[in-house]
C-alpha cells in the first residue's frame, strides 16, 4: 500500500462531507515494510485484512515478506475490530510494537492466526486499549521475543490466554492489577488459572506471574467479601484478602478496627493468599484484639512477615494455618501479647528459611516449639529477643544445623530468660554460623549458662554475647568449640554478678587477630581471673578488659597470652582491688600504633598495686594519658625499652603522657628507659613533705636530682635504663595541711591531716571534730587518705550553717589530752585545736584564687547560705547581704526567675488507676531531699522504680498518704530529671514514667510566690533563686 492510509481516510472525510467507518483490503494490495500502515485512521471503526496478502510493495526486494508491522494501528481511537486473513505470512516480521498503541475503542482482536515465529519486539503492543476485555495469545511464539515493556499498559483485561513459551509475565509489560484502586466495589482481587482459580498475582499495582505453570487461561477473580464492623469489631466471614485487600478494607470503615474476628461461613470462607506481611498493620499501642475461631484457608500464603504484629488475645491455635508455601516467618508474633501459642504436630514449616525476630518483645506466656520443624531455615537472629514473659526456653527439637552467617545474633537479648543449659539447646554441630554476637544480651535474669557441646567451627565473633547480664553468675564455655573466634570484645560487659568463667581447657581460639577489648568490664564480682585457656591466643587488643572490675584481686596465666598488641588502653582501669597481676611478658606490635591511645589510663585507680613491671612492653610513640593514676599504693615500677627507632624524649609530654602519675601515690623504686624524660606534666608528686627527692639507685651518696619542685623532674638519659629510688621522711609534729568543700546532700567540711610515725603507729589515735551537729569522733586508720594531701576528715553542715565553727582536735590514743598542732591552714587555734567554717574557706578562696569556676562556686554556695538563714531563721545576725558579691547577687535577684526554670515544669503522665501525685517538696534544712507525696489505694500492688538509684520504697504518713524520698542530692545534679517507672510490683510490667526534677519545686515557688510581699514567701522566694545559682555554678 503505497499511499499513507489514513491521508487518504481523513481526505475522503472532508472532502465529500462522509464518514468512512470500514476499510476493506483487497488482495492486489501490497505494503511498504515500514510499519505505520493504518497509523491515525480516526473515525474507522473495522479493518478487514481477511482477503488481503501482507506482503511488500511491487518495488521491493526479492523476500517479499513483511518485517515490520510496529504501529500498524496505533491512534486508531474508534478501532473496533480488526480481521486478519486465514494464513497471512507473517513468519519474518520481527516488530511488533505499538501495533495497537492507543487503540481504546478496540474490543476483539483475533491474533491467532498470525506466524509469531521470528517476533523480538512487542513492547506497547496493546498500551491504551483501555476497551479491550479478553485477549487470546495462546498461538504466540514468545521464545526469541526480549522486549515486552508495557506491552499491556493502560490496558484492563479480565481474561488472558498464553502459550507455554511465556515463561512469566513481570511488572514491566504493565499487565494491570484491577483491585489497585481504592474502591472495593470493582470486586477484583487478582489473576487466577480459570481452571483451578488459584490466585497467582494481585499484590502489586502491576501483574506478575508465570505462564511456565502451564499453557491455559488466566481470568481475574472475583471476591466474595462478607464482614461485619461493628463497635470498634470487624468480623470477617467470607472472601479472600491479602495485606493490601485487608489494608484497604481497613480504611474504608469507619474507624480503626479494635478487635478483628475471622469466623468462616464455611470451611475455607476466609482465603488469604500471596503476601500477608504486616496483615493487621497494628500499632503497639493500643494494640488490636485478634480472635481467630475458624473457616481460614491459608494454604496460598506464601509470605508472614510481621502478620500478628502489634496484636493481642487469649490462645492463639496456629493449628488453624496451613502454612505449607510460608517462606518468611520473620517477625511473626513481634510486639504481642497473648496467653498461649499452640503450634502442635500440623503446623507446618518445612519451606521457612527465615524466623529472625520470630517472637521479638512478645508477651506470650506460654509456647511449645516442640513441632517446630527449622530444617531448612537459615535466619534466627533475634528470634526470642525482648520476650519478657518466658522464663525457660526448651529449643532441644529445633535444628540450627543450617544457621546462615549471622543467624545466631542476639537469639535470646534482652529477654527473661533465666537459665541456658543442655535442655535449652541439643549438641551438636551449627556449621555456617559466624557469629554469636549479643546472643544473650540485656538479659538481666540470666543467671547460669552452661553450653552443651557444641561445634562452630565458622564463628568469628562472640562480641557483647553477654553484655549487660547483670544477674549472671557463672558461665560454663568448656563444651562450646569456637577456634575461629577472633572478637569477643565486650563479651561480659556489665556482668556485674559474674564470679567466673569456663573456657575449658582448650585453648579459646587460633585465629591470628583476637580481640578481648572490654571483655570483663564492669564485672563487679569477678575476685579471681585464670587465663590459662588464652595461652598462645594472639591477642592484638586489650582495651578496657578488665576495666571497672572493682573487686578484681589476682589475675594469673596472663603471662603465657601471645599478646602483642597496639591497644592496651585502660586494660585494668578502676580496678582498685587487684593485687597480683603479671605484666612482664606484655609487648606492643611492631607496628602501626603510633599516636593511638595505646596506654592511656591502663592502671588508672588501680589503688591496691604495690609492683608492676612492664620491662618487656616496649615503650612507643602512644598516649599514655593517666596510666599509672590514682594507683595510691604503688611502691615499685619498671617500664621498658623504647620501641626501635623510637626517642621517648622528643614526644611532647602534654600530647602524650599528660598527668601519667597523676593523684596518690607511694612510689619509691622507679626504672625508666633510655630517652625517656620525667617532666612536671607527668604529675609525679615530690611529696616533699613525706619523701626524700630522687636520686640514682646507683648513686651511695644519694645525691637527689628532683625533689624540690611539686612534681618531679628527672633529666632523659641515653645509656639505658636508669633505676631511682626515694625514701619516706620521719615526721616529729602534727600538722594540717589544707581544707576544702564537699558539696552533696550536706556541705562537707573537709580537712586534711600528715601526723608522724609515733601517731600513725597506735591503732588507738583519733582525731575529734566538734561543730553546731554534735561531735564526731574518727579513728586515723579508718580516715581515707590521700598522698598528696594526707588522711581526710569531714564534718556535714547544712547551708544554713556556713558561719558555725567546727573546732578540729588529734589524739594519740595513750592521752586524753590532744595534741599540739602545727597549723598551715590560714585557722584559729583555740588551745590544741583548730577552730575553722565554711565561710573562712569561701573567704580564703576569694582571697587567694585565680580560678573563676571556684569563685563563682564560692559565692553561689555564700549567697544560699545566707539566703537560707534567713528563711530558716537560723543565727540571722551573720546573714549580712552586705558582704555579698553584688555581681553574683544581682543576677540571683534579676535573672533567675520561675520563667527561666519553666523547662523544669513538672508534666503530669497517665498514672495507673488508684494512685495520684499530691504534691512534692525540697528539704534543704538538712540534707538535700526531694519529696513526692501520693494517694494510692493499695500501694503493695505498685513499685516505683528510679532508673539512676534503684527501687524507692514509699513510706505511710496517714491513711493512703504516701512519701517517696530521693536523699542526698549533690549540688550539680540539682537540676537532673529523676526517670521513675511505676510499674506492677509482680509482673513488672510499667504503667507510666514519671519525669520529675527537683527544680520543678523552685518552679512552682516562683510561680506561685513571686509576686508576694510576705516576707516569708520572699525570702522562700530568694531561697529557691540562690538554689539554683548554686546548682548552676556547680
Amino acid at each position: 500500500m503505497g499511499d499513507d492510509v489514513s491521508s487518504i481516510v481523513s481526505y475522503l472525510n472532508n472532502e465529500n462531507n462522509i464518514t468512512i467507518k470500514t476499510v476493506v483490503v483487497g488482495p492486489n494490495v501490497r505494503f511498504y515494510d515500514n510499519g505505520y500502515q493504518f497509523e491515525k485512521c480516526d473515525g474507522v471503526e473495522t479493518i478487514d485484512l481477511s482477503h488481503a496478502v501482507l506482503q511488500k510493495a511491487p518495488d521491493a526486494q526479492q523476500d517479499v515478506r513483511l518485517t515490520k508491522l510496529n504501529s500498524m494501528f496505533s491512534s486508531c481511537p474508534d478501532l473496533k475490530t480488526v480481521l486478519f486473513p486465514d494464513s497471512p505470512d507473517t513468519s519474518a516480521v520481527t516488530q511488533m510494537y505499538s501495533m495497537f498503541a492507543g487503540c481504546s475503542s478496540l474490543e476483539t482482536v483475533d491474533m491467532s492466526k498470525l506466524n509469531t515465529d521470528s517476533l523480538t519486539t512487542v513492547s506497547s503492543m496493546f498500551s491504551g486499549c483501555s476497551s479491550l476485555r479478553s485477549l487470546d495469545l495462546s498461538a504466540f511464539d514468545f521464545s526469541k521475543i526480549t522486549s515486552m515493556n508495557s506491552m499491556f499498559e493502560g490496558c484492563y483485561l479480565t481474561e488472558l490466554k498464553l502459550p507455554d513459551s511465556l515463561t512469566s509475565i513481570t511488572t514491566g509489560t504493565r499487565l494491570t492489577n484491577f483491585y489497585c484502586s481504592d474502591d472495593l466495589s470493582q470486586n477484583y482481587i487478582g489473576w487466577a488459572k480459570k481452571d483451578t482459580k488459584d490466585i497467582i498475582s494481585g499484590n502489586e499495582q502491576y501483574a506478575e506471574f508465570s505462564g511456565a505453570s502451564g499453557a491455559g487461561t488466566y481470568v481475574w477473580v472475583e471476591n466474595d467479601l462478607d464482614y461485619t464492623f461493628e463497635d470498634g469489631t470487624l468480623t470477617l466471614k467470607s472472601g479472600t484478602l491479602n495485606s493490601d485487600l485487608y489494608g484497604k478494607l481497613r480504611s474504608s470503615l469507619s474507624s480503626t478496627p479494635t478487635k478483628v474476628v475471622i469466623n468462616g461461613k464455611t470451611a475455607g470462607a476466609v482465603v488469604l493468599f500471596g503476601k500477608c506481611g504486616s496483615f493487621f498493620n497494628s500499632s503497639t499501642s493500643p494494640k488490636v484484639n485478634v480472635d481467630i475461631i475458624g473457616g481460614l484457608d491459608t494454604s496460598r500464603v506464601t509470605y508472614m512477615y510481621r502478620f500478628f504484629y502489634g496484636t493481642k488475645g487469649g490462645d492463639l491455635d496456629m493449628r488453624l494455618f496451613d502454612t505449607s508455601h510460608v517462606t518468611d516467618m520473620s517477625s511473626l508474633f513481634s510486639e504481642t501479647e497473648y496467653d498461649s501459642v499452640t503450634f502442635g504436630d500440623s503446623f507446618n514449616t518445612s519451606a521457612v528459611t527465615d524466623m529472625d525476630y520470630m517472637f521479638y518483645n512478645a508477651k506470650i506466656n506460654t509456647v511449645d516449639l516442640e513441632n517446630l520443624d527449622t530444617s531448612h531455615v537459615t535466619y534466627f537472629s533475634g528470634m526470642f529477643s525482648g520476650c519478657s514473659t518466658v522464663n525457660n526456653y526448651d529449643l532441644s527439637s529445633l535444628d540450627f544445623s543450617n544457621a546462615s552467617s549471622r543467624g545466631l545474633d542476639g537469639l535470646f537479648k534482652n529477654s527473661s530468660i533465666k537459665v541456658f543449659d543442655s535442655n535449652t539447646l541439643k549438641s551438636g554441630s551449627i556449621p555456617n554460623v559466624t557469629s554469636l554476637s549479643s546472643m544473650f544480651e540485656g538479659c538481666t535474669k540470666l543467671t547460669t549458662v552452661k553450653f552443651p557441646a557444641i561445634s562452630c567451627p565458622a564463628v568469628t565473633n562472640t562480641s557483647k554475647m553477654f553484655n549487660g547480664c547483670t544477674a549472671l553468675t557463672s558461665v560454663d564455655l568448656s563444651a562450646l568449640t569456637a577456634a575461629a573466634n577472633r572478637d569477643m570484645s565486650s563479651m561480659f560487659n556489665g556482668c556485674t554478678a559474674l564470679t567466673g568463667v569456663d573456657f575449658g581447657t582448650n585453648k579459646v581460639s587460633d585465629a591470628n587477630y583476637v580481640n578481648i577489648s572490654n571483655m570483663f568490664t564492669g564485672c563487679t564480682s569477678l575476685t579471681e581471673m585464670d587465663m590459662a585457656a588464652f595461652a598462645g591466643v594472639k591477642v592484638t587488643s586489650m582495651t578496657g578488659t578488665f576495666k571497672n572490675c572493682t573487686a578484681l584481686t589476682t589475675i594469673t596465666g596472663l603471662e603465657n597470652v601471645a599478646a602483642a598488641c597496639g591497644a592496651y588502653a585502660e586494660l585494668f582501669s578502676g580496678c582498685s582491688a587487684l593485687t597480683t597481676v603479671d605484666t612482664t611478658e606484655l609487648q606492643f606490635s611492631t607496628s602501626g600504633y603510633s599516636n593511638s591511645p595505646g596506654l592511656k589510663s591502663m592502671f588508672y585507680n588501680c589503688s591496691s598495686l604495690t609492683e608492676i613491671d612492664l620491662s618487656n612492653l616496649n615503650m612507643c610513640s602512644v598516649y599514655m594519658e593517666k596510666m599509672f593514676a590514682g594507683c595510691s599504693a604503688l611502691k615499685k615500677l619498671t617500664l621498658g625499652e623504647p620501641g626501635t627507632n623510637v626517642t621517648l624524649s622528643s614526644l611532647n609530654s602534654s600530647t602524650y603522657f599528660p598527668d601519667m602519675f597523676d593523684g596518690d601515690n607511694n612510689l619509691t623504686d622507679l626504672t625508666i628507659p633510655k630517652t625517656m624524660a620525667i617532666y612536671s606534666g607527668f604529675k609525679l608528686v615530690n611529696e616533699d613533705m613525706v619523701y626524700t627527692g630522687w636520686f640514682k639507685a646507683d648513686d651511695e651518696t644519694k645525691t637527689v636530682v628532683s625533689g624540690t619542685a611539686s612534681y618531679a623532674a628527672i633529666a632523659s638519659n641515653t645509656t639505658g635504663n636508669v633505676r631511682y629510688l626515694r625514701e619516706a621522711k620521719n615526721y616529729t609534729s602534727n600538722m594540717v595541711k589544707s581544707a576544702s568543700l564537699t558539696l552533696e546532700g550536706q556541705i562537707g567540711l573537709n580537712f586534711y591531716a600528715a601526723f608522724p610515725d609515733s601517731v600513725l603507729k597506735n591503732e588507738n589515735a583519733y582525731v575529734e571534730l566538734s561543730g553546731p551537729n554534735g561531735k564526731q569522733t574518727v579513728m586515723i586508720e579508718d580516715a581515707p587518705y590521700d598522698r598528696v594531701n594526707g588522711y581526710k576528715f569531714t564534718y556535714q553542715l547544712a547551708a544554713s550553717q556556713l558561719h558555725d565553727k567546727v573546732t578540729f582536735s588529734v589524739y594519740d590514743g595513750t592521752s586524753t589530752e590532744p595534741l599540739t598542732l602545727h597549723n598551715s591552714l590560714d585557722a584559729a587555734i583555740e588551745g590544741n585545736a583548730y577552730s575553722y567554717a565554711v565561710v573562712d574557706y569561701i573567704n580564703t578562696v576569694k582571697k587567694t584564687s585565680n580560678n573563676n569556676y571556684l569563685l563563682n562556686l564560692v559565692k553561689s554556695l555564700e549567697i544560699y547560705g545566707t539566703y537560707a538563714q534567713k528563711y530558716f531563721g537560723y543565727d540571722t545576725d551573720s546573714a549580712n547581704e552586705s558582704s555579698l558579691d553584688v555581681s553574683s547577687l544581682n543576677y540571683v535577684k534579676n535573672k533567675i526567675t520561675y520563667s527561666s526554670v519553666s523547662s523544669y515544669k513538672y508534666s503530669k503522665p497517665d498514672y495507673p488507676e488508684g494512685l495520684k501525685l499530691t504534691g512534692y517538696a525540697l528539704v534543704l534544712e538538712s540534707t538535700t531531699t526531694f519529696k513526692l507525696y501520693f494517694e494510692c489505694d493499695d500501694i503493695s500492688k505498685l513499685k516505683f522504680h528510679d532508673l539512676s538509684s534503684g527501687i524507692l520504697t514509699p513510706v505511710n504518713i496517714s491513711g493512703n498518704q504516701y512519701v517517696i524520698e530521693m536523699k542526698d542530692i549533690v549540688a550539680k545534679k540539682i537540676a537532673d530529671d529523676h526517670y521513675i517507672d511505676i510499674e506492677d510490683a509482680e509482673t513488672e510490667d510499667r504503667y507510666c514514667r514519671l519525669k520529675v526534677s527537683p527544680l520543678a519545686y523552685v518552679y512552682s515557688a516562683l510561680k506561685q510566690l513571686g509576686t508576694s510581699e510576705d516576707a516569708s514567701d520572699i525570702n522562700l522566694c530568694n531561697l529557691m533563686k540562690a538554689f539554683r545559682y548554686y546548682n548552676t555554678c556547680a
